[in-house]
């Protein structure tokens, strides 16, 4: 692509046209010494070195809408099944059942993504987030709303390998740390804005609106990683049916190595989750409304966490600081 506002000689793609468009109107506005607007604007005349690239900007834009999507009504679950008549063991039993989903879903796409078309997996992927979303607005039995929540398991683990993988692919080597940091922010972000927006919907509109919005925010992620450029992720070993077999190997599944931080992850997310989980029905038995403060609040820690760590890193040994958190 050559300077703003011009397209090359074949270069007709709806995404050329649109950016030469938004461009043109928007050049006399944007700051010029803003890297973020340069790289997001400018950057495609060298896209070896930019960063906010077409392939990045489009997986940050998709994963930050599937996790707002997602975390919208992870909150809300035990008022849901409230409403079917359900009490709070059957909540937790759902959130037990996705999370044991979850993590299965995990080793299963992490050894299947490296043996196939990663944009074809990132889309395939979108689309069973969005089948699920569509599935809530028809979840008016319990038996139903179980089925939805396994499936919710299984296509939000697709999504985040899926993902997660790719915004190392379509990152530079010398830009990697900064794709993953931006990654890691705006995900961090999208937790606190998910269950807030979620709460506002279900007190106004109710859920109906709730699981509408879902099904909106995951229709425009998946227009967002049509736009990941093919050209931006290598291409996948040989796929033959015996690498499709060493895919399920316990070796290729799980990296024993990695077990002992995993199982103090695991133990750490099980209190927190357990808490966030029922924290809105709490609030509302309490007759606490503005539960949405704790969500901004918990976001804000989290970002300070995060560049407080990245500051630790570099001047404490990883296993005390490990054993501080």
């Amino acid at each position: 692509m050559g300077p703003p506002g011009q397209i090359l000689r074949g270069d007709r793609s709806p995404y050329s046209l649109l950016y030469n468009a938004v461009y043109k109107q928007l050049s006399p506005f944007l700051p010029a010494r803003l890297p973020f607007f340069n790289d997001l604007w400018k950057g495609r005349n060298d896209l070896k070195t930019r960063l906010w690239r077409r392939s990045y900007t489009s997986l940050i834009v998709a994963n930050s809408l599937v996790t707002v999507s997602y975390t919208m009504f992870t909150s809300l679950l035990p008022l849901y099944v409230h409403t079917l008549g359900y009490n709070n063991k059957t909540a937790g039993d759902m959130a037990a059942g996705l999370g044991v989903t979850l993590m299965l879903s995990k080793l299963l796409a992490g050894a299947f993504i490296d043996r196939s078309d990663k944009r074809r997996f990132l889309i395939c992927s979108t689309i069973l987030v969005l089948f699920n979303s569509v599935g809530y607005c028809f979840a008016s039995d319990i038996k139903i709303l179980y089925l939805l929540r396994l499936l919710n398991g299984l296509s939000n683990a697709l999504f985040i390998v899926a993902s997660s993988t790719l915004i190392a692919f379509v990152a530079e080597d010398a830009q990697l740390e900064d794709a993953i940091s931006y990654y890691r922010i705006t995900s961090s972000l999208t937790v606190a804005i998910g269950p807030a927006a979620g709460n506002y919907l279900y007190l106004h509109y109710g859920f109906s609106a709730l699981f509408q919005s879902m099904v909106l925010l995951v229709a425009v992620s998946l227009v967002a990683v049509l736009f990941v450029c093919k050209q931006d992720i290598p291409e996948t070993a040989v796929k033959t049916r015996a690498s499709f077999k060493e895919a399920f190997k316990p070796a290729a599944l799980v990296e024993f190595s990695a077990l002992p931080a995993s199982l103090a992850v695991l133990f750490l997310f099980i209190s927190t989750s357990s808490t966030s989980n029922y924290l809105v029905a709490y609030g509302n038995a309490q007759g606490i409304t503005k539960m949405s403060l704790f969500f901004f609040t918990n976001c804000i820690f989290m970002l300070l966490a995060r560049a407080l760590h990245k500051l630790l890193v570099r001047r404490m040994n990883e296993k005390l600081l490990l054993t501080l958190g």
